[in-house]
């Protein structure tokens, strides 16, 4: 079998038009170096624009945080065990969650599933879409992440949406505003109804670590210099 390598492509698949109208490939002819083929191209999949405006609102933690309006935070994510929702998760790709492996309470995927398109956990609501999982993935040493990976992509619509990745190696500035989303714990009798949010200011690390040595280059630091509250961890 012939195998054309052009711009750094080895196989013999269809992919997204490159300044052509159509998808194409390379073909194993030698007399014929690449042809149109009959897929559909890849829908183009914009990121951190929900349908639904945020309240972007700003209190001291998700425990006593705003009430999101449904479905303006859509890459939000619930991981579900034993029938319990016990934290959430970002969609980050129509195939992958990004979460705390904090909240992994088994390594096994069967253990665990992600529902997507909720804003009250209490509602069976069609925007609702439940996945299993295929592989989990932690790491690397020394950080706090999973990457989830759903057994059947999510379907990406107005209630399901995709959060945006930073660059490699990004600092996010000091000052710059975050938000953090959630279903949070109330009282301690398990988790919230809808989902919250709350806003904070992030101080830059330097300014975090003046006293003690606690907050690493790969973390960022929530809160206020002035001694309030930061955000809690979802």
């Amino acid at each position: 079998m012939v195998i054309y390598s052009f711009n750094y492509l080895e196989e013999n698949s269809c992919r997204n038009s490159d300044r052509e109208p159509r998808p194409w490939c390379y073909t194993t002819s030698p007399s014929k170096r690449w042809e149109y083929c009959s897929k559909p191209r890849c829908i183009e999949l914009n990121c951190g624009t929900p349908a639904i405006k945020p309240k972007r609102c700003l209190r001291s933690m998700v425990v006593s945080g705003c009430v999101s309006k449904p479905h303006s935070w859509p890459w939000q994510t619930a991981l579900q065990t034993n029938e319990r929702i016990d934290c959430g998760g970002t969609l980050i790709h129509p195939q992958w969650v990004l979460t705390s492996a904090l909240c992994l309470s088994s390594s096994q995927p069967s253990a665990l599933r992600v529902v997507l398109g909720m804003h009250s956990l209490r509602a069976t609501v069609p925007s609702r879409q439940v996945r299993m999982l295929e592989k989990i993935m932690t790491g690397p040493d020394g950080s706090n992440i999973a990457l989830l990976k759903l057994a059947t992509p999510a379907v990406i619509n107005n209630q399901v949406q995709l959060a945006c990745l930073p660059k490699k190696d990004y600092i996010v500035p000091g000052g710059t505003m975050c938000y953090v989303t959630g279903w949070g714990r109330t009282q301690g009798i398990g988790g919230g109804r809808v989902l919250e949010e709350t806003g904070f200011p992030v101080i830059d690390n330097k300014i975090c670590n003046r006293d003690t040595d606690i907050v690493a280059d790969h973390e960022i630091c929530p809160g206020n210099t002035e001694g309030g509250k930061a955000s809690c961890q979802v």
